[in-house]
């Protein structure tokens, strides 16, 4: 997420510097949605609970995990990852349709519905 969100920070104070169709605090500004909180939130909120299934005390949910470590294929690890990471292909697709700001797209996104 943190690398998404510095690609699209940097795309949109370039686009702005080059173009200079807005000033550099608001396209800066413009970077920070609400969308993008909410799906930062779930990739938390799930990086959490993984996490404190990992380091559980319960013996039953200790081994569970370990043997979902040992024994499930790396093509579910993968699967996990790209799954998770719909947020991010969501964001840059919007974004890169016509280096934007997310603020602007999700107006004009709004606007169409």
């Amino acid at each position: 997420m943190a690398i998404t969100d510095a690609y699209v920070y940097a795309t949109s104070i370039a686009f702005c510097l080059r173009t200079g169709t807005r000033e550099l605090p608001v396209a800066i500004a413009d970077c920070d949605t609400a969308r993008r909180r909410k799906q930062a939130g779930k990739v938390i909120r799930g990086a959490r609970l993984l996490g404190n299934l990992s380091i559980s005390t319960s013996p039953i949910v200790s081994r569970m995990m370990r043997l979902y470590g040992r024994f499930a294929p790396t093509e579910e690890f993968v699967h996990q990852i790209v799954k998770t990471d719909k947020s991010n292909r969501d964001y840059l697709r919007r974004h890169d349709r016509g280096r934007y700001g997310p603020k602007e797209l999700e107006k004009s996104e709004q606007g169409r519905a």
